[in-house]
């Protein structure tokens, strides 16, 4: 069953434009996570946002002047924790997009330390930046195309061993059928009948057409 590529968008509160920007406007392709649209439920928070982690394929972060509430406990955001822990699950694509101050708006310097943290050259993670919701919705949606063909073209190149071998297999059972066909003919042609040739002619062409289809379909599918 194909199902769409899961995204968990992760952002303060105060993205709220930004996050609505996302739902409305990237294609219908992708499966958004947002908080807001989830539905009430027994688990808590931490657990209902870990499950929703280990389930998608991409970790969208959309990073503001806020550095958010933090985790209970503990000295570092929600969000921080979320990307944190997309991270460590190793499997999630992280896409990071930081907003742009406003003019006279200054960052929270916990927010400040946030984004050195993850920028860093040799251990962080690649970000943009964005001014308006337009402008992130269009690097996001450039972003996920650009992973989607990565995605596709590792697929193909997954397949392509498979697909080697169905066609190996392919040819060998239309030779096979050949030389079959060729050994009863000079075998029994004294005794068998002209629409018994015909018909064991036509039976080795559906083998031997067969075989090629189902070789084409595969490689088709690479």
């Amino acid at each position: 069953m194909i199902t769409k590529p899961a995204v968990f968008v992760s952002s303060t509160s105060r993205m709220t434009t930004e996050r609505q920007e996302l739902r409305s406007k990237l294609p219908s392709v992708y499966e958004l996570y947002l908080y807001e649209w989830d539905k009430a439920g027994r688990g808590s928070p931490e657990q209902r946002c870990r499950a929703m982690l280990e389930q998608s394929d991409v970790f969208l972060g959309v990073l503001g002047p806020d550095y958010g509430s933090l985790y209970p406990g503990q000295t570092r955001s929600i969000v921080e924790w979320e990307f944190e822990t997309a991270r460590e699950l190793g499997k999630l694509e992280i896409f990071t997009f930081v907003k742009k101050p406003d003019a006279g708006e200054a960052r929270d310097p916990a927010q400040e330390a946030f984004l050195s943290r993850i920028g860093g050259f040799k251990t962080g993670v690649w970000m943009h930046i964005f001014a308006t919701p337009a402008e992130l919705v269009e690097e996001a949606r450039e972003s996920l195309e650009r992973w989607l063909a990565e995605v596709y073209q590792q697929t193909r190149k997954a397949n392509r061993p498979l697909a080697r071998r169905v066609w190996m297999v392919a040819i060998l059972l239309s030779l096979l059928a050949v030389v079959g066909l060729g050994v009863v003919l000079g075998l029994r042609s004294s005794t068998l009948s002209t629409g018994a040739i015909i018909i064991l002619c036509a039976c080795t062409f559906v083998v031997i057409a067969g075989c090629l289809v189902s070789a084409l379909f595969v490689d088709m599918g690479d």
